[in-house]
């Protein structure tokens, strides 16, 4: 994902690059690359979404989840095999979310357990 298309952790901003790095525009916090399982963890539990969030926005945080998991597995090559179980437990969730918001029409909040 580029930088301009990216949000910050801390507060949602957009982000953009100044000197190659991924800077919000919002608050001017630097966002570092996530390097760890740990800190994708971390990163992911500052992003979710209020309990009472729309199922597109959990969609949403779900699929973003897997895919930073999908990185991870080759980025912290330790921890390989749990980030793919991660990056297929996020899918899995989301499918849930989707599922359910498409058995209710209509339906804006959640339909399963965010955890």
């Amino acid at each position: 994902m580029s930088a301009a298309r990216r949000q910050c952790g801390a507060c949602k901003g957009f982000m953009a690059l100044r000197a190659g790095k991924a800077v919000c525009t919002h608050c001017e916090g630097e966002v570092r690359p996530v390097t760890k399982l740990s800190e994708a963890h971390h990163d992911a539990g500052k992003r979710r979404p209020e309990e009472t969030a729309a199922s597109s926005e959990w969609i949403a945080f779900y699929r973003m989840n897997a895919r930073m998991y999908e990185r991870m597995a080759d980025v912290d090559r330790g921890h390989h095999h749990e980030a793919l179980y991660w990056a297929a437990h996020e899918n899995r969730m989301a499918d849930e979310v989707e599922a359910s918001a498409l058995a209710v029409p209509g339906k804006k909040g959640k339909e399963v357990s965010h955890g």
